[in-house]
């Protein structure tokens, strides 16, 4: 299985949807691949639907840095592929 780690720390709202739209349309089935969305400290909690990916899910970390971010992805992730 593949892991997909989305850090980010206050989006650009159009921005970050275009990212999550692209992957939504991607060829690769979703029971071979998961989506993370570490969200690093940003002022207002993201919020998405992801209600569309069967693996999708936000989490986050409150150090700064996106250091502590992608540590905080490799962790939670459950992919042999990051």
């Amino acid at each position: 299985m593949l892991s997909v780690i989305i850090c980010t720390h206050n989006p650009r709202r159009n921005y970050f949807q275009r990212c999550i739209d692209a992957l939504r349309v991607q060829t690769l089935p979703p029971d071979r691949w998961e989506l993370l969305v570490v969200d690093n400290r940003s002022d207002e909690p993201i919020t998405l639907d992801l209600s569309w990916h069967p693996r999708a899910h936000i989490v986050r970390e409150e150090a700064p840095g996106l250091t502590p971010a992608r540590l905080r992805g490799i962790r939670e992730a459950k992919g042999e592929l990051l």
